[in-house]
């Protein structure tokens, strides 16, 4: 097996990451939140004069990688080629649905003395 190659699932499950063809800063921050981002070289056309008309301009390949805790979970593919993925976050960045606060106010009795 050559260098790099995962052996075990959790070494697969490590290395799986989403690749994404986009320029940085139109990267929300909620992804640059749950995702450790790596830059990769530029695909398209980055010639300057060009007014890309026809094509898309030049942007980085992002490497999206699951932080710590989070984990990605495949949910299979489209007819594109395209998988798609659920993100398991920790417990502790999970929201407590008990300290929500009722949608309905409490109902009241009014007495009428």
């Amino acid at each position: 097996m050559g260098a790099g190659v995962p052996v075990t699932l959790e070494e697969e499950i490590e290395e799986r990451c989403i690749r994404v063809w986009a320029p940085l800063e139109r990267l929300p921050s909620s992804v640059r939140d749950h995702f450790d981002v790596e830059v990769q070289d530029v695909e398209g056309c980055i010639i300057p004069e060009c007014s890309h008309l026809d094509h898309d301009p030049g942007a980085p390949i992002l490497k999206l990688r699951a932080k710590s805790g989070h984990r990605l979970i495949p949910l299979g593919e489209d007819d594109y080629g395209s998988t798609y993925y659920a993100l398991r976050c920790p417990q502790a960045s999970r929201r407590s649905t008990s300290a929500r606060p009722h949608p309905y106010p409490p109902a009241t009795t009014s007495s009428s003395e």
